[in-house]
């Protein structure tokens, strides 16, 4: 479950990194 987690929250990183990105 743990490495679930981690896994979801890479993702949720990832798509925000992107986010701010095209925002800039």
């Amino acid at each position: 479950m743990f490495m679930i987690g981690a896994e979801k929250k890479q993702i949720l990183m990832k798509e925000l990194t992107t986010l701010y990105r095209t925002l800039m």
